[in-house]
């Protein structure tokens, strides 16, 4: 009776790690995403502006690594913007860390799991192209080593403003929702929370300024 029941917990046991994602795997498919950007710019290359050919492979790409409305958002998105538009370096440069990525943990129950990142992200906004104000980005970013009133301070005071840019360093927390689908762990959902940032004025550069005049 007793060897019985020990039988019965070791297969249960065995049941329970099976059915656990490997830590390996979750974390396979977190860096995946964050390659996208690279990614991208391989295809662009190797199907030498074929847009069908690209936008192909970039599905492809990213429904093995995402699921639920995330996949389907990406679809919709890759559809609606041509690969020559700007809104994918706007996109991928968000997604691209600065160094490496720090999982932080990694939880699981059944078919579902959750992974937490730490990372730094570089991104420029230009005002004129981003349609952002400053009033926006203090909104959105945590900025630790500037004051609101010191960066006006620095703004040019003519017509030159609108080539100023901003370029923010962030340490950020993503937590990603994974769930096991086709027998891969895909992502179906990415919080983002901002820690802190850092944020620097580009000013325009003098043959910039002679151009715009």
């Amino acid at each position: 009776m007793m060897k019985s029941f020990l039988t019965l917990s070791l297969l249960l046991l065995s049941a329970t790690v099976s059915a656990s994602p490997p830590d390996s795997e979750v974390r396979g498919t977190i860096s995946a995403i964050y390659q996208l950007g690279a990614h991208f710019e391989k295809l662009l290359k190797t199907h030498s502006g074929n847009e069908d050919a690209i936008k192909t492979d970039l599905k492809k790409y990213i429904s093995n690594i995402t699921t639920g409305n995330l996949h389907q958002r990406w679809m919709e998105f890759i559809k609606q913007t041509p690969v020559s538009s700007s809104f994918y370096h706007t996109v991928f440069e968000s997604m691209t860390p600065q160094g490496k990525l720090d999982v932080q943990s990694i939880s699981s129950s059944g078919r579902r799991s959750e992974a937490k990142v730490k990372m730094k992200v570089k991104e420029i906004y230009a005002p004129s192209i981003d349609m952002i104000t400053l009033d926006e980005l203090f909104a959105k970013y945590k900025i630790s080593n500037m004051t609101f009133p010191q960066i006006i301070a620095k703004l040019p005071t003519s017509s030159l403003a609108e080539l100023v840019e901003y370029k923010i360093i962030s340490e950020r927390v993503d937590t990603h929702k994974l769930r096991l689908k086709d027998g891969k762990w895909k992502i179906s959902k990415i919080e983002q929370e901002i820690v802190s940032s850092t944020i620097e004025v580009i000013l325009p550069k003098k043959k910039d300024a002679l151009q715009s005049n």
